[in-house]
């Protein structure tokens, strides 16, 4: 039997479809009265495992950062249209949270993949006060912090900040020490750290830290 293509693509589009009806459903049940999102449902069967049943990085993603990766995907198949552009957006707006994302508190991280997908699906919800949000998050002397409460710069959060300004058509206040932070996490096997403490390269970190340098204008 020979591969069909268009057969393959309305499969994965359909599937991708049906996982954004489960989240909107899971989204009404945990949105605003969020407690702790449990990987094993009613049946105690692994949500979101894969054909192997091994756990991916997505198990344990939240809710509005999984509607974030289905919303990239079907754009990026031409897919995404109707019901699936409402309730992506219906969960992503539920997930507002003092001018980040996140529940039941906000980060970055997912501050970052709600505006990829948001700025896809129509004018942001309050740009103004989500940019004022991203911008308390910025470190003084590099990095960003993934919360308003944390002052640890990890090289992720710096990505996730400038790539969060970038959607909002903003830019760091301090970008010359953010260059000089990610630059200084460069190791010498050639690829880069999580932070200033943690030592050991990974591709993972080296991917974060150039997509930042590029950001800055220094790559």
């Amino acid at each position: 039997m020979g591969y069909d293509g268009r057969r393959y693509e309305q499969v994965g589009v359909a599937r991708l479809e049906r996982s954004l009806k489960a989240s909107a459903e899971m989204a009404a049940t945990v949105f605003p009265s969020f407690e702790e999102e449990q990987l094993i449902d009613e049946k105690g069967i692994l949500k979101s495992k894969d054909a192997t049943c091994v756990l991916t990085p997505a198990d344990f993603a939240p809710a509005p950062v999984r509607t974030a990766m289905v919303v990239l995907a079907l754009h990026a198949l031409g897919k995404l249209s109707g019901e699936a552009e409402e309730l992506a957006r219906s969960i992503l707006v539920s997930s507002a949270n003092g001018g980040g994302f996140g529940v039941p508190a906000p980060s970055l991280e997912v501050t970052c993949w709600a505006l990829e997908a948001l700025s896809l699906l129509g004018p942001l919800p309050e740009p103004g006060r989500v940019e004022r949000w991203v911008l308390a998050c910025e470190n003084k002397d590099g990095g960003f912090s993934s919360n308003l409460h944390s002052r640890t710069a990890y090289v992720e959060n710096l990505y996730f900040g400038l790539r969060s300004l970038e959607i909002l058509g903003s830019k760091p206040r301090y970008p010359l020490s953010h260059a000089e932070y990610v630059t200084g996490l460069q190791n010498a096997n050639g690829g880069f750290r999580r932070s200033r403490e943690l030592g050991s390269s990974s591709f993972e970190f080296t991917y974060y830290a150039l997509r930042s340098m590029r950001s800055l204008g220094i790559l």
